[in-house]
């Protein structure tokens, strides 16, 4: 499982070494996504049964993120400069700790702090495993782009709650924390032998690390169009399907009147319909241009935000939430596929989707409660619409001499 990240460089030699490296991608980033999301729904169960203050449980909720935007710009200068393989496995390490920490405290404020620093190592891990993916892309195929966010996908959103709540019903919390925190570490420990023999050697001038240079470097990086187009792109999807994962379940049950064990239907045909997606279409970056490709995701968004706001009949709901998740897969399709594309490092390509995907995480779902009170809450999925509107006639009319993806490659 340790190639995807040793070979930081991309240099494979022929088609079974690739299916190798595309494999052990698929498996390090479902664990990773796995472990995750075990967390993220066992341990608002957990803090409940402790007692915490419903402002508490908001904090701890929202206190990792914070720490992941945080480190979002270091932890691509540190990969960049140390390697991908040091900093995921100094991330997974940390994050197996604070885990650790969770099964042997009942004290909200350790909690707190605890998941401070899981938002730090989780910045650390998920940016070493973007860069090293990156890196690769050209050798795996730019067609399997979309299957390494799939892969996390799955993690995250499928196996992890399903994982999680079979945990929990089995185990005890503490148990559980333990259980993710040794899963946590499985990937890392085929690597240490081969850091511990890269430490032995390095030179010490390696070592030096100048911020400034390095925060240089990444401010050049937006001088490249396709970079800015990308990011913005990116965090603006990313706000409107938050906005969406925050509201949906509120909406199906208050509006619609369907019953809360019900609601979960709904987003496992979005999540299946964006599985799908990138797994299946990858072919279409080889066939047709950026543009043509931005401009069918967006109409799926829009067509999907349209049908789940407009009509209030469960299938058309259905059909809704299926159109929003097959553009959001295709858009990250071609947000792979072109970030895969650029030659700067990947470490610092990755904190730039990384910042603006966290930006848009967390602005999305205010966005959509303001909306929300002036509209309702069909004004929570429409008011996204212009500004879609407004991105895909901004492309339409941008001229790029990039127009196909696969010729970049």
């Amino acid at each position: 499982m340790i190639k995807a990240l040793l070979s930081e460089e991309g240099y494979i030699n022929n088609i079974s070494t690739k299916n190798k490296l595309l494999a052990e991608f698929l498996a390090i980033n479902i664990l990773t996504g796995m472990c995750c999301g075990i967390v993220s729904i066992v341990l608002p169960l957990y803090v409940i049964s402790i007692g915490a203050t419903t402002g508490e449980v908001g904090i701890i909720k929202g206190i990792s993120g914070i720490g992941a935007l945080i480190m979002v710009l270091p932890s691509g200068m540190l990969v960049d400069h140390f390697g991908a393989k040091k900093l995921y496995l100094f991330g997974s390490m940390l994050t197996a700790i604070t885990t650790f920490m969770l099964a042997i405290t009942n004290l909200a404020q350790v909690i707190i702090i605890a998941m401070a620093l899981q938002g730090f190592s989780n910045s650390l891990r998920f940016t070493s495993l973007n860069a090293a993916f990156f890196s690769n892309l050209k050798e795996i195929g730019v067609e399997k782009s979309g299957w390494y966010r799939g892969a996390m996908s799955i993690g995250l959103t499928f196996l992890g709650p399903l994982i999680g709540g079979y945990l929990v019903y089995k185990f005890s919390y503490s148990n559980v924390f333990c259980i993710t925190a040794i899963l946590t570490i499985i990937p890392i420990i085929p690597m240490i032998p081969y850091i511990l023999s890269e430490i032995k050697t390095v030179n010490k001038k390696e070592i030096k690390f100048n911020f400034l240079s390095e925060l240089k470097e990444f401010i050049g990086l937006f001088s490249d169009n396709t970079l800015k187009q990308t990011v913005i792109i990116e965090g603006v999807s990313t706000a409107c399907f938050s906005s969406f994962l925050t509201f949906i379940i509120v909406y199906i049950v208050e509006v619609l009147k369907i019953g809360a064990q019900f609601a979960s239907f709904f987003m496992i045909a979005e999540g299946v319909a964006y599985v799908l997606i990138v797994f299946l279409c990858g072919g279409f970056l080889l066939k047709y241009s950026r543009k043509q490709l931005y401009v069918t995701s967006f109409i799926g968004i829009i067509a999907g935000l349209v049908l789940t706001a407009t009509f209030k009949i469960v299938m058309m709901l259905f059909l809704g939430v299926i159109f929003l998740g097959a553009g959001i897969g295709l858009l990250n399709l071609i947000t792979y596929s072109n970030l895969g594309s650029l030659k700067a490092k990947k470490g610092k390509v990755s904190s730039a989707l990384s910042a603006c995907t966290s930006i848009g995480s967390t602005v999305g779902p205010m966005l959509g409660g303001i909306l929300g009170d002036l509209f309702g809450y069909s004004g929570i999925f429409l008011g996204y619409i212009p500004i879609l509107l407004i991105l895909m006639l901004y492309l339409i009319a941008s001229k790029n001499k990039k127009e196909n993806i696969i010729k970049e490659y």
